[in-house]
């Protein structure tokens, strides 16, 4: 499946390498403000299965994702290792990527997750079944664009409406279905892999409280809430996403940014 995820490139060939892993239903365009400020890097934003370029590519579990984006570490980052950076459903595929593949990942930021099963997580099938259909709908993606990205660019929420009407309804519902009842992994804590958990103060409460959880329970982490900040805050707040992430994985020592 690595060969047929499809890879925007940009940044410093050579260079440390960074995966962006985008959220459910977006795409690789997300991170089209937050790319730039990490030009010095040699940045991978992948279209995950499903999604994008992607579309056709079918989503198979969370464990098989992580495994087609190590593939992607493998055979385009510099010395087969990368920093990776991953928003809602990219942050737990990046989670799964640092406990299957300790070896390609040097340090990690997730944003927009949650440590327990979803609230709701019943209603999760219905969701799946019937969020596909409405997107197609006339003006309906158009409104979750706006509730979605209320402070993003005008093209920014072109994109979405064009990403979530892409998306490839199996895949949606196959993403759902493994994230609602996602759990924090117990053998994560071995991992060994630096975590910073960001969430925005605007998200919901299961989201926020994985900034106190997961530290708790992986050594070394850390967990940050930005002020102000809404699910897709690297859309709307690019320039304090970029921060955030720089001070996290670059040396002499890495740190989290006060936002």
């Amino acid at each position: 499946m690595a060969d047929d995820l499809a890879v925007v490139e940009s940044g410093t060939p050579g260079a440390p390498a960074v995966v962006l892993l985008h959220g459910i239903g977006a795409g690789s365009w997300m991170w089209g403000r937050v790319a730039p400020a990490l030009a010095d890097l040699h940045v991978l934003a992948l279209d995950l299965p499903g999604h994008g370029d992607s579309a056709r590519v079918p989503w198979r579990s969370l464990a098989a994702t992580a495994d087609a984006v190590a593939a992607v570490v493998a055979r385009r980052a510099a010395g087969g290792t990368a920093h990776v950076v991953g928003l809602s459903l990219g942050g737990y595929v990046a989670l799964e990527l640092a406990r299957r593949h300790r070896a390609a990942v040097q340090r990690v930021v997730v944003s927009g997750i949650t440590v327990a099963p979803m609230p709701g997580r019943a209603l999760a099938g219905v969701q799946g079944r019937v969020f596909p259909a409405l997107a197609r709908r006339p003006g309906y993606a158009e409104r979750v664009a706006r509730a979605t990205l209320p402070d993003a660019a005008p093209a920014e929420r072109a994109a979405l409406v064009a990403s979530v009407r892409a998306m490839a309804p199996a895949a949606y519902r196959a993403a759902l279905r493994d994230v609602a009842p996602w759990r924090l992994p117990a053998d994560l804590a071995g991992s060994g892999v630096p975590v910073l958990v960001a969430a925005g103060s605007r998200e919901s409460g299961a989201i926020r409280e994985s900034v106190t959880v997961l530290p708790r329970v992986v050594p070394g982490a850390r967990g940050l809430l930005v002020p102000g900040a809404a699910h897709a805050w690297p859309a709307h707040a690019p320039e304090t996403f970029a921060r955030v992430v720089r001070a996290w994985l670059l040396p002499p020592e890495p740190r989290v940014a006060e936002v």
